[in-house]
């Protein structure tokens, strides 16, 4: 091998070296990347909690040591910034009227929140006092249906950060509304009809007035599924048996299950009715038999309502 062709090979050597020393370092900046921006967001989050923590700590302590409503000079001087929290506390010539702000020392701008004397607790309130005071809330948005029961419907939003509180309102198609005021980004109204379909909104408010209704989303109550009770044996012989249920309301019909097993797969048989009550027939004397009944209503068919509790009796011999 000649020389010119040993320096060939030891230069491609070198820029293979070169490159996976340039690939390392690219993997090695990328990670410490990635590892800065999860750093911060968990740091951020920490400066939040301490901030609402620490406003929340104050203003209690305000409140608690307040004589008639009105804010003692004590209470006042104690009311301090800490070595992480910068808090301010203004206080209106009545002594009762008051806003108490908090921020983080060492990320200012991210964790403002503040607490006024007719903030709920354990409420903070996004910003500084006065920030936004002058202007009515913003329209909430990401309006969002969170479930929903046979009589309740529950529904979630973005905060407003100067929000003093939201209403939510849902109304059926005759217009009939129920609402529900709340101090947080989500409510639940409850008291609606079932299997009813509701038009929903929410809108926000402050001492400015309120904001736009958001957004109108469409929710639906479940259907409230009827299920026979007190189902009773109340006679028997070799060969028949007689049973006798509570009236359903608004049942169109009942369905009548029996058979030899209590999971119904032995000699199955199905029997519908109009009353609350049934007699089997032609029956085999001393034998063993599993019931349940079903109530078929306006709003629950027979795929959808479900059986009462199994019953079992026993032909004589």
């Amino acid at each position: 091998m000649n020389q010119d062709t040993l320096d060939s090979s030891k230069k491609k050597n070198v820029k293979k070296i070169l490159g996976l020393v340039i690939g390392l370092l690219l993997i090695v900046l990328a990670a410490a990347a990635v590892g800065f921006f999860v750093t911060m967001s968990v740091v951020n989050t920490a400066h939040t909690t301490e901030v609402k923590d620490e406003l929340i700590t104050q203003n209690s302590r305000l409140r608690q040591s307040a004589v008639d409503g009105v804010l003692t000079d004590d209470a006042i001087s104690r009311t301090k910034s800490t070595n992480k929290v910068q808090i301010a506390l203004k206080v209106a010539r009545d002594g009762k009227t008051y806003c108490i702000e908090a921020q983080s020392k060492s990320d200012p701008e991210a964790t403002r929140y503040h607490m006024e004397s007719d903030t709920p607790e354990l409420e903070p309130v996004g910003g500084l006092c006065g920030e936004n005071a002058t202007k009515k809330p913003g329209t909430p948005t990401e309006f969002v249906l969170g479930s929903s029961g046979t009589t309740t419907i529950s529904f979630s939003w973005s905060e407003i950060p100067n929000a003093r509180s939201y209403t939510l309102t849902c109304k059926d198609a005759s217009g009939a509304a129920q609402t529900k005021t709340s101090f947080k980004a989500i409510a639940t109204i409850e008291g609606l009809k079932s299997s009813t379909q509701y038009e929903c909104r929410v809108i926000a408010k402050n001492s400015q007035g309120e904001s736009d209704a958001s957004k109108a989303e469409t929710a639906s109550t479940k259907i409230l599924l009827a299920v026979p009770t007190s189902v009773k044996l109340t006679s028997r012989n070799a060969s028949t048996l007689t049973y006798t249920w509570a009236a359903t309301s608004g049942v169109k019909y009942y369905v009548f299950e029996y058979a030899t097993d209590d999971n119904f797969t032995k000699d199955v048989k199905r029997v519908t009715v109009t009353s609350p009550q049934i007699t089997l027939t032609g029956l085999k004397a001393d034998t063993a038999f599993f019931v349940h009944v079903k109530a078929v209503t306006q709003i629950a068919s027979e795929q959808q309502a479900p059986y009462s509790e199994v019953v079992q009796g026993r032909t004589e011999k």
